[in-house]
């Protein structure tokens, strides 16, 4: 355990992502340990779900490291903000129509200015309450994660209830809710698969 959590904290707060070894190292460790929980150890669901919620916790403070497209969140549900609508102006029309040059710090950061936004509705009015919330505290990367960590939290709780009312051991859950990769890709680095997710266990 002490293991599992020295890699996320390493992940979450030191790495970069062009230091590719100890990236490598780092998933290859958590991967490791991940094999060890599911092989070794025996979880009740309470200590099933305090253990995956930990390990998510962990990133909650902490900037996507692996991936950008964050930016692209702030930015669209800046738009919103402003009464722009992101499907229909690419961010490089968008700064020029509104004026609103106080955004080009998050346009520069963007990685591509030139194409109309792909995220359905559901994530834009997340985009756009996380700005909201991050101007009163944090910021709003921060409460993008808070609303990913409740789909994973309902996520857990479904899958936990479909393998008891199935009859089939609830440490099954473990291959999901300790994966490294769900972790990474979901709490970390703030894919929205998450709710594709969390719409199926419903």
């Amino acid at each position: 355990l002490i293991v599992a959590v020295a890699f996320y904290v390493l992940m979450a707060f030191y790495l970069k992502r062009y230091e590719t070894l100890w990236l490598i190292i780092s998933v290859a460790g958590l991967f490791g340990c991940y094999l060890y929980f599911i092989l070794y150890c025996e979880f009740s669901v309470a200590q099933l779900l305090v253990l995956a919620l930990f390990f998510r916790i962990l990133f909650l403070f902490s900037d996507p490291e692996l991936s950008d497209d964050y930016w692209r969140f702030i930015w669209d549900g800046n738009m919103v903000k402003y009464g722009y609508n992101p499907y229909s102006h690419t961010p490089k029309e968008a700064l020029q129509m509104s004026g609103a040059f106080e955004l080009e710090n998050i346009y520069l950061r963007l990685n591509n200015c030139c194409t109309n936004s792909t995220y359905t509705p559901f994530t834009q009015l997340i985009f756009y309450v996380a700005v909201l919330l991050g101007e009163i505290w944090r910021d709003p990367v921060f409460w993008m994660k808070i609303v990913v960590l409740l789909a994973e939290l309902g996520s857990a709780c479904m899958i936990i209830n479909v393998l008891k009312s199935t009859g089939q051991s609830v440490r099954n859950a473990c291959w999901y809710l300790l994966n490294p990769l769900v972790i990474f890709e979901f709490t970390a680095n703030l894919h929205h698969e998450v709710f594709v997710v969390f719409f199926i266990c419903l």
